[in-house]
């Protein structure tokens, strides 16, 4: 698919709001029942956030003064308020408030009718900073959609188009499968430093502490990573609230690139190969990262082709999330993540003013069945299909072939 584009000039946005509508009742507009701003609530379409995460805009009131309008949910047991510890950039650990059962209605910019969700639970604080955000809303408003993301607009500086509720798949030139995977619920553990051989229980005062509404995440798998001969295969994360396109330092190390920082945020090494450093920031806070320059990103797609991404900058990540629990409070362990396909591959070649030739101009992600496990991210590109290059151990073996397997190049 040619050049890959840097970063992503824009991301999808959905707006929501939230109220005490009773469950079954369609919420009216000018709700006399809703929770929270009715006008700054804009949030992140987030396709690599499990939940609903307000920011301090979700906080404003039409004054535009910080309030706390939403009521945080109690433990049945204790009646102590709920808190839930998410795992941020940098593997951070930031204690958020977890809210009681609201109904949640959302809609994209492009949609001619809303969705709703009832006893949905949302979590954050007054201080989070999401930029002109309100909120990260993340995969549960997704499953059981399509949505279509239109990056035309992006050309004549305009919003990204999303629409979550038409159910008609709008962008479908060339197809790769998704595997959804859920996180674990990170509920507080006793611990037992004195004898490391005995694993952390849950503690007993927070078993009942009601979790906030998480759905999962989508994944490729096999994705392969290129630098010169080396190459490495991972799972990645689809994240449509990344700008910015990452690999593990597995990768990286595979790959043999030279890219640790010291303290400071100076690359190491003197023949390092690290373009820049950039602060990448989330939940808990900002760390340094290094961006690195791969020769291809291939991602494998559902009719033999691949997607293959030249000249890829990547930054350099270890993103993880600790072990927990699941909604039954069963032990459930954190998938790998080896990457993340940002926004910067989903909108490959738009930019305002301009279209690449080899430019995205739109994708839609299949999540009809991602309470299955699986999902079909579809891509709209004016790329062509270039032969895939052959060994002559593989054309040997390919003589009675017919077709070959071809990769279009973005």
């Amino acid at each position: 698919m040619g050049q890959a584009s840097d970063i992503a000039w824009d991301q999808p946005r959905v707006d929501f709001q939230f109220s005490t509508t009773p469950t079954g009742q369609i919420p009216p507009n000018n709700n006399p029942n809703a929770v929270g701003p009715l006008f700054f609530n804009t949030g992140l379409l987030d396709t690599g956030a499990s939940g609903v995460l307000l920011a301090r805009l979700s906080y404003l009131d039409s004054g535009a003064t910080l309030v706390n309008p939403y009521q945080q949910a109690t433990n049945p047991d204790t009646g102590n308020p709920v808190f839930y510890s998410e795992s941020g950039v940098g593997n951070h650990q930031d204690l958020l408030d977890v809210y009681v059962d609201y109904t949640l209605v959302f809609n994209g910019n492009n949609d001619t009718q809303g969705g709703v969700l009832y006893d949905f639970n949302a979590f954050g604080r007054n201080n989070l900073d999401f930029g002109s955000f309100s909120a990260i809303v993340g995969m549960p408003v997704m499953m059981g959609k399509i949505v279509n993301i239109d990056n035309s607009p992006v050309q004549n500086l305009e919003f990204i188009k999303v629409d979550l509720n038409t159910g008609v798949s709008q962008f479908n030139d060339f197809s790769v499968n998704l595997a959804m995977r859920d996180f674990p619920l990170n509920k507080p553990t006793i611990d037992h430093d004195s004898n490391p051989n005995t694993p952390n229980i849950l503690d007993p005062d927070h078993i009942n502490d009601t979790p906030p509404t998480f759905a999962p995440l989508p994944f490729v798998d096999g994705i392969t990573a290129t630098r010169g001969t080396a190459s490495d295969n991972g799972n990645f994360i689809v994240d449509t609230g990344a700008q910015l396109s990452m690999i593990s330092t597995s990768i990286a190390d595979t790959l043999g690139l030279k890219y640790e920082l010291d303290e400071f945020g100076n690359p190491i090494d003197p023949d390092h190969d690290v373009e820049q450093v950039l602060q990448v920031g989330g939940v808990g806070g900002q760390v340094d990262v290094p961006f690195v320059r791969i020769d291809e990103l291939i991602l494998p797609t559902t009719d033999g082709h691949e997607m293959v991404f030249e000249n890829v900058l990547v930054g350099v990540l270890d993103i993880s999330a600790p072990d927990g629990v699941d909604e039954s409070n069963n032990p459930l362990a954190s998938p790998i993540i080896d990457g993340i396909i940002g926004m910067n591959l989903l909108t490959n070649g738009m930019a305002p003013g301009a279209q690449a030739d080899n430019a995205v101009t739109g994708v839609t992600f299949d999540f009809t069945n991602a309470a299955s496990g699986t999902g079909i991210l579809s891509f709209e590109s004016n790329a062509q299909l270039v032969p895939e290059p052959a060994t002559l151990a593989l054309f040997a073996l390919a003589l009675s072939t017919a077709a070959a397997r071809r990769r279009r190049r973005i």
